[in-house]
């Protein structure tokens, strides 16, 4: 057998956080998921995200790509400009 047993998710800025992941604090792929897998450090006292400023700048309008999901829930996104998925801006 392996030592402890211990599960590495992977850490994958840029990357969607991996769902199942953000709801259980488990991944059953574990170093194999595509998905990101953020560290407690950066999670909520929920188990949610932080918004952390990791990117600079504003979250880029990017048409034709997939919406940010999280930017789409909580306005705002910890990758910044780095974000490869579109930010809409909603009229005032």
């Amino acid at each position: 057998g392996g030592p402890g047993g211990a599960v590495i998710n992977p850490i994958r800025p840029g990357q969607p956080d991996c769902s199942f992941f953000m709801k259980t604090g488990t991944c059953k792929f574990g170093e194999t998921c595509k998905f990101n897998h953020p560290p407690p450090s950066l999670r909520g006292p929920n188990g949610r995200p932080q918004p952390v400023v990791m990117g600079l700048g504003e979250p880029p309008v990017r048409p034709g790509e997939p919406d940010c999901t999280f930017f789409i829930k909580t306005g705002s996104c910890k990758f910044g400009a780095t974000c490869k998925f579109n930010h809409p801006r909603q009229p005032r």
